[in-house]
């Protein structure tokens, strides 16, 4: 049964493969998280959308040979992810930053180094993410260029000021001994694009919680059974959960997909 699981792994829908279900969409999901094969550490891997969920499993996090980074080579749309630089090679794509990671990157500043810049940036980016959902509400698909060019100015005087205030009050200092609220003033400075993406393209999102939804059923899993046992169970595995979660995104029943494809 588990090599009729990983010859079928592919196969969900009658249309055609759900990976490529799911590369048809402009925007995609991806996210990571360990996984224990026979005591050692593993990745599974998630490529989601509205299409469906597409699990991986790999011996290394940044497998170059048949994990995400590959399977999406040619994609052309955005992939939304958690700041993997890994991500960054996809060259073909647009990127989109897990804009919740800052967020808790940010209130971490407010809460234990008292900072007002990162303050001003969280009501900014929440504030931007108000406007567009009262645009959406509208009936508006975007945002007017000037008002996005206020919004950028905005954004870039908040992050440099707060940088050259922190380079002020520590001069010298070494980037590895900078607060993680700098590394992180710095991030989205080099990567603004990416992260403002959610203003300036309606249909992408504020977050990439759709992928961390999904790997949040691998990490109960590992809840339960801790590992498994050899790297062709935890290839399985993944089959059957993109089986299953694909057909609980479709509104599928996840039994009758299961036995359509066995009985096959």
């Amino acid at each position: 049964m588990e090599s009729k699981i990983i010859e079928t792994r592919y196969y969900i829908s009658e249309d055609g493969e759900v990976l490529d279900d799911i590369l048809h969409g402009y925007v995609v999901h991806v996210d990571e998280t360990g996984a224990r094969i026979s005591g050692d550490n593993h990745w599974m891997h998630v490529i989601t959308n509205e299409m469906g969920a597409y699990f991986i499993c790999t011996e290394d996090r940044e497998d170059k040979s048949d994990g995400t980074i590959t399977l999406l080579d040619l994609y052309t749309g955005v992939v939304v992810h958690n700041h993997f630089k890994t991500y960054q090679n996809l060259l073909m794509c647009k990127h989109a930053e897990c804009n919740a990671h800052i967020d808790r990157y940010l209130k971490s500043g407010i809460d234990f180094e008292r900072s007002e810049d990162c303050q001003q940036l969280l009501d900014l980016m929440h504030e931007m993410l108000h406007r567009k959902h009262t645009l959406i509400d509208e009936g508006k698909t975007f945002m007017e260029t000037k008002e996005i060019r206020d919004y950028e100015k905005r954004y870039e005087d908040i992050l440099k000021e707060g940088l050259e205030k922190y380079n002020e009050a520590n001069p010298g200092i070494s980037k590895k001994a900078e607060t993680e609220y700098i590394k992180t003033f710095r991030r989205m400075l080099e990567y603004k694009e990416d992260h403002l993406r959610f203003m300036k393209d309606f249909t992408v999102s504020y977050t990439n919680n759709k992928a961390e939804k999904m790997c949040r059923v691998v990490k109960m899993h590992k809840n339960i059974s801790h590992q498994f046992v050899t790297m062709r169970g935890g290839k399985a595995y993944a089959s059957i959960t993109s089986i299953i979660q694909t057909a609980n995104i479709r509104k599928e029943n996840a039994l009758e997909k299961l036995e359509e494809i066995f009985s096959n």
